[in-house]
């Protein structure tokens, strides 16, 4: 039999050579990835598009870059960038309304520069009233984003999937979609309307 001393250094040696494997393995996949799309930043396809040639889209959440090349490079058609995700990843925190709007729009900016497909982007509740909303649309517009969703939550805006949410009244949300609407300068940008109303009011409202 070995020494202990002998045994111990084997397996340092061995737990230090899986870690430094590990590393060259995620090292390889972000090259593989960079090198898959090389089109990436490069004009998109609108996402309105996508309807238009095949009904029914299906994408995938992403909270990244790597993600993103993942959900690309896997066939899907877009990427949506969860703010649950993005908060999750960013803060250790869940989406309960701490991302700042320069948070967010950050991590968009980079996730557009680093795929082909159409981005649709979480915008909660635009960040603020109806100024707030024609802002987010324009950067959103300007960062390379295909279109964004808005939520009719109060503040502090929950996670869809998180209990007590707060529904603000009917027509303060639709003044926020129309103001969405008129500020965006590409007909194609889409606008997602979404709604939490039924956890809080049910399936008729």
């Amino acid at each position: 039999l070995s020494p202990w001393w002998i045994n111990h250094f084997e397996n340092q040696a061995l737990v230090h050579f899986q870690h430094r494997t590990v590393a060259y393995a995620v090292l390889l996949l972000v090259l593989y990835l960079y090198m898959a799309v090389p089109n990436a930043g490069a004009d998109r396809p609108a996402f309105v598009a996508l309807f238009t040639m095949m009904g029914l889209t299906l994408t995938q959440f992403v909270l990244g870059i790597v993600t993103a090349r993942l959900v690309e490079v896997s066939g899907f058609d877009a990427a949506y960038v969860t703010g649950s995700g993005v908060s999750m990843s960013a803060l250790g925190a869940p989406d309960m309304g701490a991302l700042s709007f320069g948070e967010i729009l950050d991590r968009v900016r980079r996730i557009c520069d680093a795929v082909s497909i159409p981005v649709i982007a979480d915008a909660d509740t635009g960040y603020g009233n109806e100024l707030n909303v024609v802002r987010t649309v324009r950067e959103y517009e300007r960062r390379g984003v295909a279109g964004l969703h808005l939520e009719d939550q109060g503040f502090p805006k929950k996670c869809g999937h998180l209990d007590d949410k707060e529904i603000v009244p009917r027509a303060d949300w639709l003044a926020k979609i129309r103001a969405a609407a008129s500020a965006r300068t590409n007909p194609d940008f889409t606008i997602i309307a979404r709604t939490d109303a039924r956890a809080k009011m049910g399936f008729d409202e």
